[in-house]
């Protein structure tokens, strides 16, 4: 999924969302939550919640049921078998 800022909203394959906003990684919980929080975003998220206020959560689940894809579409990304000219 495309993901990026316009201005106040933030659009997810050019479909606004409304907050509250939920982001879900799935992989081992901890480990994806440690990092995170120890990145640079993390990092930035915490100053947000420190300077203005901005409340979030982070929790790792043993079990996630996600809801089937609207489209049976299957799109990949490959790296370009193209060599660069110099």
């Amino acid at each position: 999924s495309a993901i990026r800022a316009a201005g106040d909203a933030i659009l997810v394959d050019n479909k606004p969302l409304v907050p509250p906003y939920t982001v879900l990684a799935v992989g081992d919980g901890q480990r994806l939550s440690t990092r995170f929080q120890d990145s640079a975003d993390g990092l930035y998220l915490h100053a947000l919640q420190e300077n203005y206020g901005i409340r979030t959560s982070i929790s790792a689940e043993d079990d996630v049921r996600l809801s089937a894809a609207p489209s049976v579409i299957v799109r990949t990304a490959e790296p370009s078998t193209e060599k660069g000219t110099s």
